[in-house]
């Protein structure tokens, strides 16, 4: 379990490039509250007023200063010795062990000589690419840590309590109790999410000593830190900026806000801001402080209609425990799937995704049966895996005497293994098999002379900072839209009041129900034939068109729903 969740573990981090811009995001801000908080609270660690504005600045000299050393450049006098006290010092600290630039060094000098430097070369970067990542990463994670040993240092603080501010400025990875590595095994992240919540709580839950002239200590908000002061400031500013946001935010044919389309785990992660009526920029908050932000956006909200209180109770609810919980519970409206989704192993987790159909996000994770109509080949109802995952299950369905219409003896639906296998590769993994379709597309543009369509999420690094609404909104809604509907006639039919406005609408929305799903069939036969262009750029634009036109189908039916269930 250990292995398997350590391998997991990093490739979700070090050995990830992505991770490089949400955890030094997340890592600047939040080692900014802890240093105002340390030299506000009794026995801080440093007492210097201007020590976290010092940091930051510092830390435009360490960065690039490690990721010279990451590449084996030699650093600074200066810096070379104050970052070989930080680690004497026991400063430094990581997501796990990796190689050191000497031992890198020595690699290369053992692999290289002049007769095939260059074929060398290219091996030595095949094998130890990703140890160049992870020291990329390393760089990243303690040019913040070095900045707030230097500042310390040049403070006047001792070495002992300058590693340990810098050891304790973000989450301290290396500090764990005695049964750390056992749940860590059970639970990926479990020991870093018990850290940080100690973190938290140090900075959040300690108030400044101020006394009053007899020798009394002061009322408690004029014994407020500065983290604190700045954690109810981030509350009402991004209570701010979700008005700003929901005033700038245009609406779908639904006539629902392309912000309100936005996942609630991208809103409970980042600070989220529109920049035009449909796409937004996402900056990663820390965990812990991010509540903060999210009671402001969950009140702003409520104010303009967009949540009820029961919704945004339960939005601040998921955010808390994500945040503070040492076990990843997901997104989910069914407490039952929470609590199991939450309660699983990290090994297991995708195995009980695929069982209950629901991601760690909320959505489907594989298309059901119409409720209606003979039901499909399995291998027939993707809309997850890649085309050529896609078409092996498809193949195996028709070797095992099935065809289109009919199932095989191996019909399997492609999204269920394409979800486990994106999962157990991990970011790394991710980020190659992402790369390598995008490279894929530009270079059919680039080719053929015509556009393909792509989005911000096809795009490694951009990704992170740049997003769209989701693209599983609609169906999701309207499958839940659709069930209801479907349940609510079957019901009418045996009550004796069939006027009651429990029914209300459900007999117009049955029928549109039925045609909407007749021309979704038709749109998703269509889509397979679309399969066969042998042109790239031009079965995907047709692909697209399609999806673009069933999408079109399900918010007309959710619009028409809203209006005749009265919920608008």
């Amino acid at each position: 379990m250990r292995s398997f969740s350590g391998f997991l573990r990093r490739s979700f981090t070090t050995a990830n490039p992505e991770f490089i811009i949400s955890n030094f995001a997340r890592d600047i801000q939040s080692a900014l509250f802890n240093a105002m908080a340390e030299a506000d609270i009794p026995g801080g660690q440093i007492q210097s007023k201007y020590i976290a504005t010092k940091i930051i600045e510092r830390v435009k000299q360490t960065l690039p200063a490690l990721l010279k050393g990451a590449v084996g450049k030699d650093l600074d006098p200066e810096m070379a010795a104050y970052f070989e006290e930080f680690k004497e010092d026991g400063g430094q600290t990581g997501w796990g062990f990796v190689k050191d630039v000497g031992t890198i060094a020595a690699e290369i000098e053992a692999e290289v000589n002049e007769k095939n430097k260059a074929q060398k070369a290219r091996e030595w970067m095949m094998k130890n690419s990703i140890d160049v990542v992870e020291n990329v990463n390393d760089a990243f994670e303690n040019s913040i840590r070095l900045a707030a040993y230097m500042e310390a240092r040049k403070a006047g603080t001792s070495r002992e309590k300058a590693a340990e501010l810098a050891k304790n400025i973000t989450v301290n990875f290396n500090r764990s109790g005695e049964l750390g590595a056992v749940a860590n095994a059970w639970y990926m992240f479990f020991n870093a999410s018990v850290q940080g919540t100690v973190r938290l709580a140090r900075s959040l839950g300690t108030l400044k000593d101020v006394r009053k002239p007899n020798g009394e200590l002061e009322s408690w908000h004029k014994r407020l830190n500065a983290a604190q002061k700045m954690a109810f400031g981030l509350s009402l500013t991004t209570g701010m900026l979700t008005a700003i946001n929901l005033a700038m935010s245009d609406e779908d044919e639904d006539g629902v806000l392309f912000y309100n389309k936005i996942p609630d785990y991208e809103k409970e992660r980042n600070l989220i801001i529109m920049y035009d009526g449909k796409n937004y920029l996402k900056i990663p908050l820390p965990y812990g402080f991010n509540v903060f932000a999210n009671m402001g956006s969950a009140m702003a909200e409520v104010a303009g209609g967009q949540r009820d209180m029961t919704d945004a109770g339960m939005f601040l609810l998921n955010s808390a425990f994500s945040s503070f919980s040492p076990v990843s519970f997901g997104q989910s409206k069914d407490a039952a799937k929470y609590l199991a989704k939450g309660a699983t192993p990290t090994i297991f987790k995708p195995l009980v995704d695929i069982a209950v159909n629901e991601s760690y996000f909320g959505s489907s994770v594989y298309k059901e049966q119409f409720p209606v109509g003979a039901p499909k080949p399995e291998a027939e109802m993707s809309f997850r895996a890649p085309e050529g995952v896609r078409k092996f299950f498809q193949w195996m369905n028709e070797a095992t005497g099935g065809s289109e219409f009919v199932p095989g003896k191996a019909d399997f639906n492609p999204d269920k293994f394409w979800y486990g296998f994106e999962y157990y590769i991990g970011g790394a993994g991710q980020f190659v098999t992402r790369t390598l379709g995008t490279g894929r597309d530009t270079y059919e543009m680039i080719k053929e002379g015509e556009k393909v369509p792509m989005k911000a999420n096809d795009f490694p690094f951009l990704r992170k900072l740049y997003g769209e609404f989701s693209k599983y909104y609609d169906s999701d809604v309207y499958v839940e839209n659709a069930n209801l509907v479907s349940q609510l006639y079957k019901e009418r039919k045996e009550a004796d009041n069939k006027n009651d406005k429990r029914y209300r609408g459900i007999m117009k929305l049955e029928s549109a129900r039925k045609k909407t799903e007749k021309q979704i069939k038709r749109l998703r036969e269509l889509r397979k034939e679309a399969r066969d262009i042998k042109n790239y750029v031009e079965r995907q634009n047709r692909i697209y068109e399609l999806y673009e036109k069933e999408r079109s189908l399900l918010m007309q039916f959710n619009k028409q729903f809203e209006q005749l269930r009265g919920q608008n």
